[in-house]
């Protein structure tokens, strides 16, 4: 996935993107591990969200959670698969992202 705010709407995500409501992105099973792309890769928005309980197998030198220029979003209890420590969880340009309760494993 490889979201702007308004693809979280045309993606079918509940939520509205308020701070009380927001996107919400759960309960997936991702394998991305052969693939030459992130697991969710959210850029250039404003809207919250929250990433939540979902397993993400993410493919060497890629993230499963891939986050650019956003704001308002909380990943928690997701568990994330990487040959890579650092390739879980991506955060770059960002502000108000809360890391809650993930597990990062080794495939």
């Amino acid at each position: 996935n490889n979201l702007q705010d308004s693809e979280f709407v045309s993606q079918g995500w509940p939520g509205s993107g308020s701070p009380t409501d927001p996107y919400r992105i759960e309960n997936l099973q991702i394998n991305a591990s052969e693939t030459i792309e992130n697991g969710i890769h959210i850029r250039n928005t404003q809207a919250s969200f929250i990433i939540q309980n979902c397993s993400i197998h993410s493919a060497d030198y890629f993230s499963g959670i891939y986050l650019f220029d956003v704001v308002n979003g909380t990943l928690c209890n997701n568990t994330l698969f990487g040959s890579y420590g650092e390739n879980g969880v991506k955060i770059l340009g960002s502000t108000n992202i809360s890391v809650i309760n993930n597990t990062f494993r080794e495939t």
